[in-house]
């Protein structure tokens, strides 16, 4: 097949190859170099083969989208970056081989990463920014309690948001260690995801630390924003605007918006 022979001889100018596809013949063809690979699938039962032979595999929860292909496959690229399943330095192969064959190359330019980081830069620590995105991710995929659900993180300039904001319920992090309510540690996350069904957001220090969930903003009604975002994002660009703070908005359509300065510097999902 020459699709699989062209893939074959792109790889040895990538780091990581990533495959969309529901075909274990593709998989085992492509896995014939020592290049990386990551699959992502569809297919429960080629799934949970690769995880019996230690492959990386992404589940999806359905198959590729041909709308517009260059979009979801660089969705795709940013939920493994979300899940550290690539780094921001690689170069990817992305190899898509289901009812249509496609080849994209990205780097961490393509997807917006590397811009990402920039705009946060100096606002809160990359590994709390890349936590968050990964959380964020999480909770766009599984939802919880079988539906999807909308959230909002407002990381750093902490006291200043505090003082723009009110609680609306008893704070749940309200006189636990730190140590059990830093995002960074990953066993904390599904507590997070939890509280992710209370109203209001998430309230974060610069370093990962969650000071309060179910914090109701303070609204800028004088905010205008594009139709169709609702409540979260409002507040997202309110904040951000008063705030130096970083404001993360998981919508219950799947989408993640990254605010800064009362604008969206970020889209991810859709």
């Amino acid at each position: 097949m020459k699709f699989i022979e062209h893939c074959l001889d792109l790889e040895e100018n990538v780091s990581v190859v990533y495959v969309i596809t529901d075909s274990s013949r593709i998989v085992d063809q492509l896995r014939k170099k020592d290049t990386p690979i990551i699959v992502a699938t569809a297919n429960k039962r080629l799934y949970n083969e690769l995880q019996r032979k230690g492959v990386p595999a992404r589940k999806l929860g359905y198959p590729l989208r041909y709308i517009d292909i260059l979009t979801e496959a660089k969705n795709q690229i940013l939920g493994a970056y979300a899940e550290g399943m690539i780094k921001s330095s690689d170069s990817v192969l992305c190899v898509i081989a289901n009812k249509m064959n496609a080849i994209i190359m990205f780097n961490p330019g393509d997807v917006g990463i590397t811009q990402l980081k920039k705009e946060m830069k100096g606002r809160i620590k990359i590994a709390v920014a890349e936590a968050v995105l990964g959380l964020a991710f999480e909770i766009m995929k599984e939802g919880r309690e079988g539906k999807r659900i909308g959230t909002l993180f407002i990381i750093s300039d902490s006291e200043k948001v505090m003082e723009n904001s009110r609680q609306v319920i008893i704070n749940p992090f309200s006189g636990h260690d730190e140590e059990s309510r830093n995002i960074l540690d990953r066993g904390n996350w599904e507590t997070v995801k939890e509280f992710a069904l209370l109203d209001g957001g998430f309230v974060l220090r610069r370093d990962g630390v969650l000071l309060s969930a179910g914090r109701y903003m303070n609204i800028d009604w004088g905010i205008s924003l594009q139709s169709g975002l609702g409540g979260r994002h409002l507040a997202a660009a309110s904040i951000t605007m008063k705030t130096k703070a970083i404001a993360f908005v998981v919508s219950s359509s799947g989408i993640l918006r990254i605010f800064k300065n009362g604008r969206i510097i970020f889209k991810m999902g859709g």
